[in-house]
Parts: structure tokens; C-alpha cells; sequence
């Protein structure tokens, strides 16, 4: 276990997504309690944040992008789950992104972020520079990838300059 995370020896992160799974199924069982007590779906969704969602966030920038096909579908079956329990959609796990994009803002704001260097924007333009990668490895690592999925996002965020 790293820091709340489970990874295995072989560095994949399928442990980490059953723990995940599991603690989320436990807490959607307090979710359909809630149901079964009448409440409302504001309250319900107020839950939903609280307790699920950040257990499913949780360092979501660090193994979301290593994750396989199959443990994606298993990530988003548990959301669907807790958007038919409450009767309203959910978003399913798009927020990586945006998870992403906050988390480069927020390098690319502070020089003294260690990886502040590897997320240089391009001479007079918004878009963020590709690093280039030897190995698939690290292109699947934060900064090469996230810059590549970050590119097209930055340009309507006029708040994003290099300084």
C-alpha cells in the first residue's frame, strides 16, 4: 500500500481497483439505506460526493491513466450502480480529466513545483509542449501524457500563462 493506494509487484494497479470497488459497493449499500428512507436526491447526491466519490478520486491522476479497459468498465459499472440507486445520472469517470487539467494548471502556475519545467507552453501559444518519450512506459507517465490530453483543453483557459 503506497500512501492509500495499492500497488502490486508488478506495477499494475488491479488491486488497487478491487479495493476501490469494494469500498465503494460498501458504501453504496448506506446509499440505497437512504433511498429506502425517502430522502431526497439532493441529500442522496450530497452523499454520493462525500463518501463514494472521493474514495473513487482518490489519486485518480496516478493510476487512472494505467488502468485496462476491463477495470474501467468495472469502475464505471460501480458509478452506474449509484446513478440508478439514486435516479439521476451521474457523471461517469470524466472528471479525470478535469482532474488533470487542474492539477497542470497548478504546476504550470508554481515554478517551484518540481515538474514545472516539464510543462512549458509553446512560443505564443497556449498549448502546452510534448515531451517526447523512448519508452511506452513513461509516455503513459503524468507529464508526457498529460500534456498530450491537456493540449486542446488549455487553449479556452485564458487564465493559463507561462511566466
Amino acid at each position: 500500500m503506497l500512501f492509500g493506494s495499492t500497488i502490486s509487484n508488478n506495477l499494475k494497479w488491479e488491486l488497487n481497483i478491487d479495493t476501490i470497488v469494494k469500498k465503494v459497493q460498501q458504501r453504496l449499500h448506506f446509499l440505497r439505506r437512504l433511498r429506502a428512507f425517502g430522502l431526497t436526491t439532493q441529500i442522496m447526491l450530497t452523499f454520493c460526493r462525500s463518501p463514494i466519490e472521493s474514495v473513487l478520486t482518490f489519486s485518480i491522476t496516478v493510476w487512472f491513466g494505467y488502468t485496462t479497459v476491463k477495470e474501467k468498465l468495472r469502475l464505471n459499472r460501480v458509478v452506474k450502480t449509484a446513478s440508478r440507486i439514486m435516479g439521476r445520472d451521474l457523471p461517469s469517470l470524466e472528471l479525470y480529466q478535469q482532474r488533470l487539467l487542474g492539477r497542470v494548471i497548478l504546476i504550470s502556475h508554481d515554478s517551484s513545483h518540481p515538474p514545472h519545467d516539464l510543462f512549458n507552453l509553446l512560443p505564443f501559444s497556449r498549448l502546452f509542449r510534448s515531451i517526447k518519450t523512448r519508452t511506452n512506459r513513461f509516455s503513459t507517465s503524468f507529464p508526457p501524457s498529460r500534456t498530450s490530453i491537456v493540449k486542446t483543453k488549455v487553449i479556452f483557459l485564458p487564465s493559463v500563462v507561462h511566466t
